[in-house]
């Protein structure tokens, strides 16, 4: 085995186009003192944010070697994955429904949502295949983010930071293979024309064959005896581009996504061509503008569209297809009324030009369609510097939507700054998420899936206690403890007598936990970070442990100098059991993974070797009410070799 991954090693190199590693990793003061932007719609450190935050910078993904972004966000603490060899799903602080498309977490790109309006998505996997190399950094906003976001910003709000053109003028190219046969390759270059233009821009292709597959639930003659051959395939790519003209941001991104199905979800014929694509295209334009010393003035236009395909073979092909295409323009006001005192209001549109749904098969004919629709929404903060050490902010936002549905979010913090090193927060919010149009819309004669017009909006309340502690010039420490209830939580139900699915407004769901975290930046590109989560997710009614939930997770990574001529990263992730849809039991899982990257050699190049899963732990995840198998099991050991050129 190690002979042969070591041969694949040599006949498929990559090139990770990266930038260059600095002498050392930012310092910690320069880590903490970084001004982020998502948690309140204007700049302030992580200390002043009236939220838990997470910052993953563009050196740590690429020391670590991640390659997509679910990888980089399973790193983070209180954060879980799922992946049913179709898509990645996205866990936090003990919530993650099965299947559900991320619809519970909103992801932002510079600011710019990316959650789509026919099943609420926030893509994580390969189906948003951005190239990591163009991310200067990637904020994570725990809690209630409806406040200022409106719908969807449940659980977290993900903001990807690309890298500033301005401070660019070099760029990379990439070509990358790693032991199951994937290849991918990748650029980006930015430029600082003049004073007034500058732009950056990047783009990823992968492909994966993907390996032939067992699954014992389907081990009989007529199903190949389990096995599915050629079937997980992944066929990606994306292209970004960036742009300042003046005051004048512009911000674009497109990506294209082809992947085989090999489960045999939704109980299509085993072993037969199972595929769905993905692609979404966003262009964006802002427009920044201090009116005076004390107001300032920001504006948005969003034009975003969607697409989705998928092929299920029945006695016929099922052919699934959707769209949506949305413009969205908004805009804000920052004023300090004064030195102590910050207001904010705004303004924002989302309107929905066509989310069409439509299922095709011989025997039936599933459509749906919302007519021309939209969402009005305002939001109003104040922030107030009450005392030196003590500040309070509260904020509200109310979303109306055309058919009806509206919703208040409210939102308060206090923050006590204990001295100059320590930070004590007190959180509470209230967020919602609007059912999609496929919960409220969709049914399936195939699967005796069952339609349910009359769902109302979900909701969360949430309050979080947060300590955080500078301990020395190396070291952060943060400890946070929480409690969330959810209320009218939409989720499948498969009825026990008739076998019907269905989408409801199940009862309330509690969520209690607690968060701790030591990270160090020990100088000479030596850092760590290890953190621990326990979160225990019920349903109300019946006290139930909830599925895919995890009790403890655990992570902690390390890296460091390897004499003069690279860096060594090493990171286990740890799980605990998860329970599947049909309450059954898992295994624990502990992932290690090692990454080496080089220091330059011949002046533009650097290499990088990458095992993912070093130990070749056996693993799974649960799956959904769609999959027979109660657990889809993951990768093994994965070896990638990257050779980085620069120029």
């Amino acid at each position: 085995m190690i002979k042969k991954l070591f041969t694949v090693i040599l006949l498929s190199f990559s090139v990770h186009a990266q930038h260059e590693i600095q002498d050392d990793l930012l310092s910690l003061d320069s880590l903490l003192n970084l001004k982020i932007n998502s948690a309140s719609r204007y700049q302030q450190t992580s200390a002043q944010a009236p939220s838990s935050v997470s910052i993953i910078t563009s050196e740590e993904i690429l020391l670590a070697g991640y390659s997509t972004l679910d990888e980089v966000l399973n790193s983070v603490r209180g954060f879980y994955t799922s992946n049913d060899r179709n898509y990645s799903y996205l866990g936090n602080r003990g919530f993650s429904r099965p299947t559900d498309y991320n619809n519970r977490t909103l992801l932002l790109l510079n600011g710019n949502y990316l959650n789509e309006p026919v099943f609420g998505s926030s893509p994580t996997g390969t189906d948003f295949n951005i190239p990591l190399e163009i991310i200067d950094r990637i904020e994570v906003v725990r809690g209630p983010g409806s406040a200022v976001y409106g719908s969807n910003a449940m659980f977290a709000v993900i903001n990807i930071v690309t890298k500033n053109s301005e401070l660019l003028d070099r760029g990379s190219f990439t070509v990358s293979g790693d032991s199951r046969n994937t290849l991918s390759g990748s650029f980006y270059y930015g430029k600082r024309v003049s004073s007034e233009f500058n732009f950056f821009t990047g783009a990823r292709y992968f492909y994966e064959p993907g390996e032939d597959l067992y699954y014992r639930e389907y081990d009989a003659p007529e199903t190949n005896f389990g096995i599915v051959k050629n079937l997980d395939f992944d066929k990606s790519g994306s292209f970004y581009l960036g742009a300042g003209i003046s005051d004048l941001r512009i911000n674009m991104i497109y990506t294209d996504r082809s992947k085989g199905v090999p489960t045999g979800a939704f109980e299509v014929n085993y072993n037969e061509m199972s595929y769905t694509i993905d692609r979404k295209l966003m262009l964006a334009a802002a427009y920044e503008k201090e009116l005076s010393s004390s107001l300032s003035l920001s504006a948005n236009f969003k034009f975003d569209y969607y697409y989705y395909f998928g092929a299920y073979p029945y006695t016929s092909v099922l052919q699934e297809e959707a769209k949506g295409t949305w413009l969205t323009p908004s805009a804000q006001l920052v004023y300090d009324l004064a030195s102590n005192n910050r207001l904010i209001a705004g303004v924002e549109y989302v309107n929905i030009l066509n989310a069409d749904y439509i299922a095709d098969l011989t025997t039936q004919e599933n459509k749906f369609n919302d007519k021309p629709a939209g969402v009005v929404s305002f939001f109003v903060q104040d922030d107030y510097q009450v005392f030196s050490d003590f500040s309070i902010l509260a904020g509200l936002r109310y979303d109306y939507n055309t058919d009806k549905k509206d919703f208040f979010s409210p939102r308060f913090s206090m923050i006590y700054n204990a001295g100059s090193e320590s930070t004590i927060k007190f959180i509470y919010g209230r967020a919602f998420r609007a059912p999609s149009m496929y919960e409220m819309q969709y049914y399936d004669l195939q699967t005796n899936f069952i339609k349910n017009s009359d769902l109302i909006p979900e909701d969360i309340s949430s309050a979080e206690l947060v300590y955080e502690q500078k301990l020395s010039e190396m070291l952060f420490g943060s400890v946070s403890v929480y409690y969330n209830q959810i209320n009218n939580l939409i989720d499948t139900k498969e009825d026990p007598v008739t076998g019907t699915l269905q989408f409801n407004n199940s009862s309330k769901v509690t969520a209690s936990g607690a968060e701790a975290e030591l990270t160090g930046r020990l100088g000479n590109n030596f850092s760590f970070r290890l953190n621990y989560s326990y979160q225990f997710a019920n349903l109300d009614e019946t006290g139930e442990w909830l599925t895919n939930s995890p009790i403890h997770i655990l992570k902690a990574g390390i890296t460091l100098p390897v004499s003069d001529i690279g860096q060594l990263s090493l990171e286990f992730l740890f799980d605990s059991k998860r329970k599947s849809v049909r309450n059954t039991l898992g295994e624990d899982a502990g992932v290690l993974s090692a990454t080496f990257t080089s220091e330059q050699f011949w002046k533009y190049f650097r290499f990088a070797v990458k095992a993912n899963n070093l130990l070749d732990a056996k693993y799974s995840y649960p799956g959904g009410f769609e999959h027979l198998q109660n657990f889809i099991e993951q990768n093994r050991r994965v070896i990638r070799f990257s050779l980085i050129t620069e120029f």
